[in-house]
């Protein structure tokens, strides 16, 4: 019969190279195995982990040193339920778990260090945030307070912050940036 899985929740982005793998039982009176296959290529061409489990109410998998998940890698995930006659049950869907130990990078373009700013106090703060996974959000930062904030981000394109400074005198900035793993 057909099962689901359900943790990690799709598109989960992690620090973590050993989760739990968790899937709902099946209903099948010849049941034999399930097999939760791990695979970096979506097609699961090329199945990089499979493990086993034998008995019907074991639905669940850590996976554990000393043969975790690669960092920084995009996986998918599946489970199939095997049965004594030879039929395979895949799971009624395939999740994606990303291991991500990267910090995003900012890099800072406009205004550059020491400019003189007269003509405004309206600013345009001008930056570029990669990074391997999905980007949380970036603050603006100035004089160590955070001033304003972008949920989800793009990544590896030019963005702003467009904020209005309260008088004239000197100011620091930076851009802080957190991904879905917590870098």
């Amino acid at each position: 019969s057909i099962f689901n899985i359900s943790t990690p929740l799709n598109n989960t982005q992690s620090l973590n190279s050993s989760p739990e793998f968790d899937w709902n039982q099946t209903v099948d009176s010849n049941f034999l195995n399930y097999t939760l296959m791990i695979d970096d290529n979506e097609d699961f061409s090329s199945v990089n982990f499979r493990y086993g489990t034998l008995t019907i109410t074991n639905t669940s998998f850590l996976v554990s040193p000393p043969t975790p998940l690669s960092e920084n890698t995009k996986y998918y995930w599946m489970v199939a339920a095997y049965d004594t006659i030879g039929n395979r049950r895949n799971s009624s869907e395939h999740f994606r778990y990303t291991t991500d130990s990267l910090a995003p990078y900012m890099n800072l373009t406009t205004p550059t260090d020491d400019t003189d700013e007269t003509s405004s106090n309206t600013i345009t703060f001008v930056y570029n945030v990669t990074d391997f996974a999905d980007v949380l959000n970036c603050s603006l930062v100035i004089n160590n307070a955070i001033v304003s904030v972008t949920p989800d981000p793009a990544v590896n394109t030019t963005l702003q912050f467009i904020y209005t400074l309260s008088n004239a005198q000197s100011y620091n900035w930076s851009v802080n940036c957190t991904d879905y793993a917590g870098n």
